[in-house]
């Protein structure tokens, strides 16, 4: 690619740079460019290419991970001052974990823990005891039925998920919320290249079925 060209961008999606305003375009080239410059002027290839790219993902996930936390401060600051922290319940969550080298893998999909499991936190103060821990398999699907039930609606008898205000204010054991829980990745194949896959996890267990093309347990 010509030195200074988009498709040399760190997100290779140009349908994401047709979605950005001047303004915002002005300044992820002033964020990259250099970079991506630098990246076509070394002319990297093998080992040293693998290593760049690890480490420049790792870099901008950290960043990334910083400009978050900076964001969820000012919005607890901004509660705080303007006297709304006790009657807003704050829910600082993701769909799914991520892979940073684990396993030799980046990204998400499998079903292995670092991309299954996700952050949870979750803050209403008189409601929920802070610093406390919830053991239960609880599933991202969950969220709506929560949130409708702590804003005093009736929940759609057609839902799937469950509520997670018993566990979140203990009132009911963690074990008793649910058994197990069971999932299934089928975009393949696709760019990302991650295989067709399902499977269940409980507490203890996990089985993993790789199908399709090849068929392996674990």
């Amino acid at each position: 690619k010509e030195k200074g060209s988009p498709e040399l961008a760190w997100n290779p999606w140009t349908n994401d740079f047709d979605r950005m305003t001047t303004q915002q375009r002005e300044q992820w080239d002033k964020a990259y460019a250099a970079k991506n410059d630098a990246f076509h002027d070394a002319n990297l290839s093998g080992k040293a290419l693998a290593e760049y790219k690890g480490q420049r993902f790792l870099q901008e996930y950290l960043a990334t991970v910083a400009s978050l936390d900076e964001g969820v401060g000012r919005i607890l600051d901004y509660l705080k001052a303007n006297g709304l922290e006790d009657n807003t319940i704050v829910v600082y969550t993701t769909d799914q974990g991520f892979y940073l080298g684990e396993k030799g893998w980046f990204d998400k999909r499998y079903m292995y823990e670092q991309s299954l499991a996700m952050p949870l936190l979750v803050k209403y103060p008189g409601h929920i005891e802070p610093g406390s821990e919830v053991t239960a398999l609880t599933q991202n699907l969950d969220f709506a039925e929560t949130f409708l039930d702590y804003a005093g609606v009736e929940i759609p008898k057609d839902m799937q998920g469950k509520s997670l205000k018993p566990v979140l204010e203990n009132t009911i054991e963690d074990a008793d919320f649910r058994d197990a829980v069971y999932y299934h990745y089928y975009d393949y194949p696709a760019f990302h290249m991650v295989k067709k896959q399902y499977g269940i996890r409980t507490k203890r267990y996990k089985l993993i079925h790789f199908y399709d093309d090849i068929d392996t347990w674990e």
